[in-house]
């Protein structure tokens, strides 16, 4: 029987699109004013069938789905912070002669919004990413749509002197919005901050 708690995260899960807050996508970091934003679709997908962990803002069987696209603004942008200037992302005459044809998106740039969603939708704030893997299956090109996909397959309570800590063991991928087709596979390990009692 569900407490008051969980009933409450259920509905929050329940299967019912949301949206995020307004902010920049497709533009370059620099850019403001209405032209540079739009509405991110979120949704949340399925809530757990057993609540397990009532006192948490997520538990198992919970997923998160964003849609992300990446302009060559964006891509440039990344590119200059993170010092990843290969030319396959970044100059289109480059990339028409390798295997993918056109600039592709950098992979750890799609990784981010899985960061995103995880640090601040899922979660939420106060979590820690503590470890990652990633298989790269295939490209996602400048100016397509992707969808960064988070579900919790697992949930580890450990108790210490130092109190208690939970560990959420979360699969990600980033998808083809169109096809589906899955261009990032992987599992991220997140630790929870749990309420003081």
């Amino acid at each position: 029987m569900f407490s008051t708690a969980c009933r409450a995260l259920a509905r929050r899960a329940a299967v019912q699109p949301i949206r995020a807050a307004t902010m920049p996508v497709g533009r370059p970091l620099a850019a403001s004013g209405p032209a540079a934003t739009k509405p991110l679709p979120v949704r949340w997908l399925q809530s757990s069938a057993v609540c397990r962990a009532p006192d948490l803002p997520v538990d198992v069987g919970h997923s998160l789905e964003e849609e992300r696209t990446f302009s060559p603004e964006d891509v440039a942008a990344f590119a200059k912070l993170s010092g990843d200037t290969n030319p396959i992302h970044l100059d289109a005459e480059y990339a028409a002669t390798t295997q993918f044809g056109k600039p592709i998106v950098h992979g750890v740039l799609m990784n981010g919004v899985i960061s995103g969603l995880l640090g601040a939708k899922m979660p939420g704030p106060g979590s820690i990413y503590v470890s990652q893997t990633i298989e790269f299956k295939a490209p996602l090109y400048v100016g397509e749509t992707m969808v960064a996909r988070a579900e919790v397959l697992s949930l580890e309570r450990h108790s210490s002197a130092k109190g208690e800590r939970v560990f959420l063991t979360v699969q990600t991928q980033c998808l083809d919005k169109e096809s589906r087709k899955v261009l990032m596979d992987g599992k991220a390990v997140v630790l929870v901050p749990v309420p003081s009692q």
